[in-house]
This record gives C-alpha cells, structure tokens and sequence, in this order.
C-alpha cells in the first residue's frame, strides 16, 4: 500500500486536534489514525482541512451535541470535499484531434481537481440561445430565495425524528431530558438513541465490527514496530506543543 501519509504527520495532525478537544494520544491512535487514513488515500493537507472543517460545524452547536473527531468523520469529510471539487469538472484535452494519451491525462486532471490543485471547469461555458431580453428576465431571478407554501417547512421540521422524543436505551435519559455521563453529568445524545428515535437497531454491528477491527490492527502493528520505530514513535507523542 502506497503511503499517504506518514506516523510523523499522523502525530502532528493528532496533536492538532488534541489542541481543539483535549484528548489523550497515544502510540495506539497514532497506529490506528495512520491505518485509516492510509486506507482511504487521505493525505496530510486532506485531513488537516477536514478537521478545521468538523470543529468548524462543532463550533455552531450546542455543547451537549458537540463530540470529538473520529478517523470515520475525518474521512468523509475529506470524501466529501474531493467530490464537491469534482461536481463541475470538465476535461480538457490537448489541442488537435487526437489524444493518444486520454486515459492518462484524464486520469490526471482529475486526480489534480479532487486533490484542490485545478480549477473543476477551466472555461466556464458561456449562455447560450434566447434574447438578450428573454435572458434578462431569466438572470433577474438569479438569487431570489422561493418561498415555501404555508405551512411547507414547519411540517418538514416537525416530521423530522427528534432523539429527545425518545427514552435513551444507553443511559435511561427520559423522553424530553439529556443523555447524561455515569457521574450525572450531561453529555452528546447517545447514538443508540439516535437510532432509536428513526427507527433503527439499537446496536450499530457495523460500528463495533469496525472499532474491534481498529483496536486488532492497531496491537497487530503496534507488536510489529521496530525498537526504532518505537522511539521515533516516543519522540513525536512527547513533543511539546508549539
């Protein structure tokens, strides 16, 4: 597997976020980040975006409904934005009739637009047809929000599931309280509560699969580390924040 990115700028990226949710990071997260990320072909520039990203949205909601970054959230954020960048690309071939190269070169046009180092669509195509005045009162209407019938959004929000309609199967929370920590605390809703309020099986058997698939892989790699690799390892989890 070709390496996106490596321990030490798994170490920084973990430091990172350390700084933003006060988290604990030691040489298994840094082996179970680096797996993942790997995995998904997520570079350093990719993750660190994605994070500024998630703490960004973290930033505008309640502080019971805020939680910490995963591996999972950092990776289809940085999906995401691959594929927002790729929504308008359009390739752009060489000049003359043929391109004996068009695999190669479109493969590279897109790759260079995911990774946010070409524009999407180099020549914006220009309007077409109509009459100036039938264009005119097309382009007047550029912009203007349209509105909802009455009625239109409050039954839209009212039908969405709400999690606090629901009692919380992890802690016991009662219908209309906050999810709380074991000292009383309150804490982000539980997602076993989210499931329940739209429907879904309590347990997530994908989501446990996967963490006990993390915490394998991490001891997996971690027991293969070479006393270098180990101290290098060390080195990076003392750093001292800049």
């Amino acid at each position: 597997m070709t390496e996106t990115i490596t321990y030490k700028e798994v170490g920084t990226f973990l430091g990172l976020a350390a700084a933003r949710d006060q988290r604990t990071v030691g040489d298994a997260d840094v082996l179970a980040w680096h797996a993942d990320l790997n995995a998904a072909r997520i570079n350093y520039a990719a993750a660190e975006a994605a994070l500024t990203r998630f703490y960004l949205e973290m930033a505008s909601r309640k502080p019971e409904d805020r939680f910490r970054a995963t591996a999972v959230d950092i990776i289809d954020l940085a999906r995401k934005a691959r594929r927002d960048r790729l929504t308008n690309f359009q390739y752009e071939p060489p000049p003359g009739d043929e391109d004996p190269n068009y695999l190669a070169r479109l493969r590279g046009q897109i790759a260079a637009t995911a990774d946010g180092h070409r524009p999407a669509d180099p020549v914006p195509p220009a309007l077409e047809g109509g009459s100036p005045q039938a264009l005119a009162r097309v382009l007047e209407g550029v912009g203007r929000e349209i509105p909802a019938e009455p009625g239109e959004e409050e039954a839209r929000e009212a039908a969405k599931p709400r999690p606090f309609s629901v009692q919380c199967p992890a802690c016991q929370a009662r219908v209309g309280q906050h999810c709380r920590w074991p000292g009383g605390k309150r804490r982000p809703t539980h997602g076993a509560r989210k499931r329940t309020a739209l429907g879904e099986p309590v347990a997530d058997p994908a989501a446990a699969r996967e963490e006990e698939r993390r915490r394998t892989a991490a001891a997996e790699a971690l027991a293969r580390l070479t006393p270098e690799q180990r101290a290098q390892m060390d080195a990076i989890n003392h750093q001292e924040p800049a």
